[in-house]
């Protein structure tokens, strides 16, 4: 998904075990020029299979939703395949494919 500052984000279920499921959001931005991933995540669960999904991936996106740019808790170097695959500009439309939270 793409996030209204024009950032990408996504929000994942996950098994846990037989019983229990857990929610992962992912934030990034992905500096070009430095060849550089900045990430910004929550992790919730695990949680019973009968607790309300629906509930907990609407707090999920919400709080996706309200981080701030600059505010991440990951910092990740060497992405110079990116220059391989792409020029600078094709990159920077590529936040645009993905779909745009509904309000």
């Amino acid at each position: 998904m793409q996030t209204p500052i024009g950032r990408v984000g996504k929000i994942a279920v996950q098994r846990a075990n037989e019983a229990t499921f857990c929610i992962r959001s992912d934030w990034w931005y992905d500096d070009f020029d430095a060849a550089t991933r900045f990430l910004r995540t929550a992790s919730v669960g695990p949680m019973p299979l009968n607790s309300e999904l629906a509930v907990n991936l609407e707090k999920a996106l919400s709080e996706l939703l309200s981080w701030r740019f600059g505010e991440w808790h990951e910092r990740h170097t060497g992405y110079t395949n990116w220059r391989k695959t792409w020029t600078k500009e094709q990159f920077q439309k590529l936040p645009a494919q993905y779909p745009q939270p509904l309000p």
